[in-house]
């Protein structure tokens, strides 16, 4: 059996020591941020490696904060997950006022690890008055005991707190003093996409904010849309900057560069791939690098006889995997999910004769009564079916907060099937589909007395084969 390196499929764990090794820089995106950015990126589209890059090279105080691990509390004290939706209206402004104070004693904590002085009244400001210590100066004991309080205490207790807007007042102090020791401050935030949409609220504060730090948050898209498009006034391009990666899978650069970031882990085994099974896996994962690492590595470990089964099998499991997870999280929208990508996949075929490019539902939406409208289910799927990757952007599309979709792409591994030919970026050809909204979320036979398009007895045992 081949002798590979075994990759590291998860940014996070990476080691320091090998990170600035065999990060390959995305293309689009500045090697150095000179300013205060959201990194939407789907999932393993390399995020998290990109902050622990931007972490290491920092000439300055970079902190890097999981806001799942700093956040849990939340979760916990109100049983609503990170992809809830039907969050109380009444409790969204107490979930951004306790995340305000667990995010400013979190920073001030690290902050006074590295030997930065933190301000006492400012930090205050941040927490509930009942909950701030009683002594003056904001040292380590302080602000260890006021975590242990605010982790703890009732979320009505920060009703308010975050209508002054006092974390961004911190932050800029912060950075203030950090910049006159010639020392400026990156805040790196990670994981956006799995806590509560309220809590990203004082986060996205800070994305507007002065000259004296900068700020990355990441998140995978259509997470909190609604939340985050009205923040403050804060707008996309304008007050912040939007980077995106793998807007454009199935361009050269992007080939070139998930070439790259493979033969960064794996090394001269990549030679031992053929040019036409090399341009499948890439086309395949699309704008996921975890995707083509796992593949590689896959197809690489087998004896290069069985190579090919070896790799049709980890295809297989990695979109059994992903569809499964899609699945689970979409049925509260959808009866199922994998039924209905089967029935755009059948329809697809219809249209073309076979499947050689990837499938783009474009999505008729129903007109509105009202200028501004609560999200419809179909807009509530099509949000948690993008965070969790059960759907993508369509080529070249950027989402931003508040973005209503109307395109998406089907990832290309949840249709592809053993019998399919392959395709490369550069020979695809995108199959559209048109749908309407309303029939986008009906199950098998709730066409509300429209015939089916899949009612004919043939298509439907070509159906009960996937």
């Amino acid at each position: 059996m081949p002798n590979i390196p075994l990759p590291w499929i998860e940014g996070e764990k990476i080691p320091e020591e090998q990170l600035i090794q065999i990060f390959r820089p995305p293309p689009g995106v500045p090697a150095k941020f000179f300013r205060s950015s959201l990194v939407i990126g789907s999932r393993g589209a390399g995020k998290t490696t990109l902050i622990r890059y931007q972490k290491a090279t920092h000439q300055g105080i970079a902190l890097h904060i999981n806001l799942a691990a700093e956040f849990a509390c939340l979760t916990k004290q109100t049983g609503f997950g990170p992809l809830a939706l039907d969050i109380p209206q009444s409790m969204e402004p107490l979930l951004i006022g306790k995340a305000t104070s667990l995010l400013a004693l979190t920073v001030a904590e690290r902050l006074l690890k590295k030997e930065l002085p933190v301000s006492g009244p400012e930090l205050r400001a941040c927490l509930p008055p009942t909950l701030a210590p009683t002594s003056s100066a904001a040292d380590a004991n302080w602000i260890a005991e006021a975590k242990k309080k605010v982790a703890t205490a009732s979320l009505e207790l920060f009703h308010g707190l975050s209508a002054a807007r006092p974390l961004p007042t911190l932050i800029s102090s912060l950075g203030e003093a950090a910049l006159k020791t010639d020392r400026p401050l990156l805040l790196l935030l990670d994981r956006g996409d799995t806590v509560q949409a309220a809590s990203l609220v004082p986060v996205l504060e800070l994305l507007d904010q002065s000259s004296h730090f900068t700020v990355l948050l990441a998140m995978r898209p259509g997470h909190a849309g609604k939340a985050l498009s009205s923040v403050g006034g804060a707008v996309a391009g304008d007050h912040y900057q939007v980077v995106h990666l793998g807007v454009t899978p199935r361009s050269r650069v992007w080939g070139e560069f998930m070439a790259e970031a493979v033969k960064a882990q794996i090394g001269a085994n990549l030679a031992n791939v053929p040019p036409e099974t090399k341009a499948w896996i890439i086309a395949l994962s699309r704008d996921s690098l975890r995707s083509a690492l796992e593949l590689f590595a896959r197809y690489l470990s087998a004896p290069s006889n069985d190579a090919e089964a070896a790799l049709t099998d980890a295809i297989d499991d990695l979109k059994d995997n992903q569809m499964a997870a899609a699945q689970q999280t979409l049925q509260r929208y959808h009866p199922d999910f994998r039924d209905m990508v089967n029935k755009f996949r059948l329809n697809a075929i219809e249209q073309q004769g076979h499947i050689g490019g990837p499938l783009v539902l474009s999505i008729k939406p129903q007109p509105q009564e009202f200028l501004f409208e609560p999200p419809s289910r179909t807009n509530r799927f099509l949000d948690v079916a993008l965070r969790t990757g059960a759907l993508c952007m369509p080529e070249t599309e950027r989402w931003v907060p508040g973005l209503r979709l109307t395109e998406l792409e089907i990832p290309p591994i949840l249709v592809w099937r053993k019998e399919d030919s392959t395709w490369a970026t550069e020979t695809a050809v995108p199959i559209k589909l048109e749908i309407d909204e309303e029939a986008l979320l009906r199950g098998s036979g709730e066409e509300k007395g429209q015939p089916t398009d899949f009612s004919s007895a043939q298509r439907l045992a070509e159906l009960n084969k996937f």
